[in-house]
């Protein structure tokens, strides 16, 4: 089922919807996307620097450091950079200790560092792409890492393969595994902070066919990441209050206020607090902002044969890539941006949020400007990239095409592609939804320039905001700011994105492509394009309705006509339904029956059966 198109059709200026009276000729003001409307003097064309501005919310600059083999390859080297984990990933690092020991030299000892930071647990050892489950090693703790079965397992009941884990704690104890055999490891040897592997593999006849196959040379864990401060959970005053979300202060002194860092926002503020990331004071951050988009990423939404969360973060930053770099990655996971404003860090994630100031023409002192669409080089309709897939070892794979019907019909039915990258989602539904929901937002376009005094300087970037602007048909219609600048006149201008709750809808379960584990590929259902150019003209007796049905007749069955007393689709009901172009509503209609001096607002809308639906 297509999207609604509203239009409004009455004497006046454009709006929201579509309006006729029955019995009073009206005439139709037009105001379409992509075209500029001016509307008095209040009203001229705005220029690209202001589009463009107003999009760059959507765009995420990747550092180049991150690669498949930066984050999986066993090395030698002492200038690595330093790997920060959040979530879940597969991970190894430099070789920190080789040594050699037992008859012939038979045993050999090694350690590797997957991070300089605690980590919540370490699970599956993949070794040349074999994977060591975490149920085959045997206590996986300090000591006694045996590795009891698969592969690896033992040979005549005789252990080739032992495996410790240390996850980093403040205090470890040095690993007996190496104190014993060598006499320079010592139990001064803890490895504080480091979590790391302690390994032994045991080369004699019975192994000796097992490491003729494989060499211990490219060994990968699968880690599951930093611990992070959850505001959630802290609820002991004065900290955070759950009734009234007042009072947020940073208090992670106890552990039930810390879990494993996989949601976004609490894995931005992580970064933001740590001594490994920005390492800024917790009474910067806005907690308040950063509950609300944790919360929103935890929404558990329905996808093929089951739910997942919203959003998550799964993946590595490097100490040694910037500090932007490394918040956009965080940042790509959720859709989000950071804004710092009042001395405070403020998050938004990519769910809607209500609207918190109003705009009107008091707030005004100049003209408005208005870019009603972006130019071509601006614009996409379908996104293709890279997400990591733990399919494919938690490489960087291609997730299935998102394409949306509507974008395309808008875009005068041209493939506008994008390529993007998620390096910090590991679930190819997250990164379709991911780019669904940017899909959703390129089709708001409307970019405004608003002068206003010096009372707009209560918005902020990222704040939604309702305008109301008599002139131009606006009430209460909303925008996202993209920023502001001081103005010569002595007042701030404002630089707004249209915004509608609608473009923050995650899709339906049929609209996620799904890929088989031989790599066929379901396309997923790329919706129903709109019908366009909805007129009305009224009658004495009657109303003409009239518009242009998408090109392709196969891209859609039926059209749906709506009709409403007062604007609002809640309100409205089905009069009628057409494959043509043209509908007459007058007092026969059994679902609507109007007469003279009846005032309705119309929507048509493009519907296609699939399956069940």
């Amino acid at each position: 089922m297509g999207p609604l198109v509203p239009i409004l059709a009455t004497i006046g200026y454009a709006a929201a919807s579509m309006a006729a009276v029955i019995g009073i000729g009206g005439g139709i003001a037009a105001g379409a996307l992509g075209t500029a409307v001016a509307v008095g003097a209040a009203v001229v064309v705005g220029g690209v620097i202001v589009a463009k501005k107003a999009m760059s919310l959507f765009e995420v600059e990747l550092p180049v450091v991150d690669t498949d083999r930066s984050r999986q390859a066993t090395i030698r080297s002492t200038t690595e950079p330093q790997k920060i984990i959040y979530g879940e990933a597969l991970v190894s690092g430099p070789i920190s200790f080789i040594g050699l020991s037992g008859t012939d030299n038979s045993d050999l000892y090694q350690t590797i560092v997957l991070a300089g930071h605690e980590v919540t647990d370490i699970t599956d050892i993949h070794m040349d792409d074999v994977v060591i489950t975490d149920s085959q090693i045997n206590g996986g703790s300090t000591a006694g890492g045996n590795v009891t079965a698969g592969t690896f397992g033992p040979k005549n009941s005789n252990t080739i393969c032992i495996i410790n884990k240390h996850l980093g704690e403040a205090s470890q104890t040095a690993d007996v595994l190496l104190t014993v055999p060598f006499a320079n490891y010592t139990a001064d040897h803890r490895g504080d902070g480091i979590a790391y592997l302690a390994m032994k593999w045991v080369l004699n006849e019975d192994s000796a066919e097992t490491w003729d196959k494989f060499t211990p040379q490219n060994v990968k864990a699968l880690v599951k990441g930093k611990p992070v401060y959850d505001p959630r959970l802290d609820t002991g005053a004065p900290n955070y209050n759950p009734l009234n979300q007042l009072f947020i202060t940073y208090n992670a002194t106890a552990g039930s206020y810390v879990g494993q860092g996989q949601n976004p926002a609490l894995v931005l503020a992580d970064y933001l607090i740590s001594d490994l990331g920005m390492g800024i004071s917790p009474s910067k951050i806005d907690w308040s902002s950063f509950i609300t988009a944790a919360n929103g990423c935890d929404v558990s939404v329905s996808v093929p044969n089951g739910t997942e969360k919203r959003f998550t973060c799964n993946g590595v930053v490097f100490a040694t890539d910037s500090h932007q770099k490394n918040i956009n990655k965080i940042l790509s996971s959720m859709n989000g941006n950071l804004v710092y404003s009042n001395g405070k860090y403020i998050v938004h994630a990519g769910i809607y949020e209500a609207p918190t100031e109003t705009l009107t023409e008091d707030d005004l002192i100049g003209a408005i400007s208005i870019k009603t669409s972006l130019e071509r080089s601006d614009r996409f309709n379908t996104i293709k990239g890279l997400f990591i897939d733990p399919a494919q070892n938690h490489k960087s794979t291609e997730f299935p095409k998102v394409q949306l019907a509507d974008a395309v019909t808008r875009d005068n039915n041209e493939i506008l592609e994008k390529e993007v990258q998620y390096p910090m989602t590991n679930s190819s539904y997250m990164a379709q939804r991911l780019s669904n929901k940017l899909i959703q937002l390129s089709d708001q376009q409307k970019v405004v320039s608003f002068p206003a005094n010096l009372s707009a300087l209560r918005i902020t970037a990222g704040d939604r905001v309702q305008v109301s602007v008599e002139e131009l048909n606006w009430s209460n219609k909303v925008f996202q700011c993209a920023g502001w600048t001081f103005s010569e006149d002595g007042g701030v201008n404002l630089t707004l994105r249209e915004d509608s709750s609608t473009s923050y809808a995650d899709p339906a379960v049929n609209e996620y492509s799904t890929v088989t584990a031989t790599g066929s590929i379901t396309d997923a259902f790329r919706g129903v394009p709109s019908p366009s150019g909805l007129t009305a003209t009224a009658g004495l007796k009657s109303n003409e309705l009239n518009w242009v049905n998408p090109a392709k007749p196969n891209d859609f069955g039926t059209i749906y006509v709506y009709a409403s007393p007062n604007g609002n689709f809640s309100s409205a009901v089905k009069i009628g339904e057409t494959d043509g172009t043209q509908f007459i509503h007058d007092a026969s209609n059994s679902a609507d029956s109007v007469v003279s001096g009846d005032v309705r607002y119309y929507w048509v809308r493009a519907v296609r059966n699939v399956g069940t639906d």
